[in-house]
């Protein structure tokens, strides 16, 4: 009797330890790849006539690589919607968490002036990257306080109604942008940046990749009554190397920095609201600023 269940017991840990050793960083590491592969071969736009070529391919781009990618995994990993973010449960909480992350966002952004003020280039001198890391952990610091008097969100679930409705409104924010950028560009870049950057780079890092992280590290840390794990930390070193890899150009460096230190805030709101939401919200609100006051 003993020994048939320390064997099923044996069995269950040997699959257990396979699905999060073997299967999830091979789907991690082929997720990363393909996305890196279609955000390079689409990065050009030479496929595309004036006057939309550079604006256009953005958005597709984007669309494909950030969206379209991890939407194809989902479905050929049997992910369900919910457990890479996307979920309308609790979102009164989540919508009060988001709000605090919008507003730290907009406690950084004078950073970004002081940085533009003294001459230095965001995206190559470590001067700026230095600067722009201290306001990101500030920021950090402060969303953690103000966020402590708000219950955590855990294990939400979303339905495919919900998954087909956010598809919608995000393929028509494609078309909404096509047709108001000739006319109205700083809206057509409202929206781009928004929709297409913030939203985008949100569902890959913090909605597929930091829960995939999450499957292999686990989360056996807690602070204020957040669970997360060394999955929070990877997924923005990985966040700030995409920055500088796939840009295609050298002396970026300074870049990957702070992009990592501004997604240790969206891991957080990530972990802390059980959706992507909140760090979509932080991250599209941060770049809408820094649009309006191009």
């Amino acid at each position: 009797m003993h020994d048939s269940l320390d064997n099923s017991m044996s069995v269950s840990q040997c699959r257990i330890r396979l699905y999060r050793y073997w299967y999830v960083p091979f789907e991690l590491a082929t997720l990363l790849t393909l996305f890196g592969w279609v955000f390079q071969e689409m990065r050009a736009g030479d496929w595309l006539g004036e006057p939309h070529r550079y604006y256009v391919s953005d958005v597709i781009r984007n669309a494909a690589s950030m969206v379209g990618v991890p939407i194809c995994f989902m479905l050929l990993f049997r992910r369900r919607p919910g457990s890479v973010g996307l979920t309308t449960i609790h979102l009164s909480q989540q919508l009060r968490i988001a709000w605090r992350g919008l507003v730290s966002m907009a406690l950084v952004s004078p950073a970004f002036a002081v940085v533009g003020m003294l001459g230095f280039r965001y995206a190559r001198d470590w001067s700026a990257a230095l600067i722009l890391l201290v306001a990101f952990l500030i920021a950090l610091w402060w969303l953690i306080r103000r966020c402590m008097s708000l219950p955590t969100v855990h294990g939400a679930i979303c339905s495919r109604k919900i998954m087909a409705i956010a598809i919608i409104v995000f393929i028509a924010c494609g078309f909404l942008i096509w047709l108001v950028r000739p006319v109205a560009d700083r809206v057509g870049d409202a929206i781009l940046v928004v929709v297409f950057v913030g939203f985008a780079e949100e569902f890959l890092f913090r909605g597929y990749i930091q829960s995939v992280m999450n499957r292999i590290c686990g989360r056996p840390f807690r602070t204020t009554g957040v669970h997360w794990g060394h999955g929070l930390w990877i997924t923005s070193i990985l966040f700030g190397l995409c920055h500088v890899i796939l840009n295609g150009q050298s002396g970026l460096w300074p870049w990957g920095v702070w992009t990592a230190g501004a997604g240790l805030v969206f891991g957080y709101l990530r972990e802390k609201s059980g959706g992507i939401l909140a760090p979509a919200t932080a991250h599209g609100g941060l770049l809408l600023i820094g649009e309006l006051f191009r």
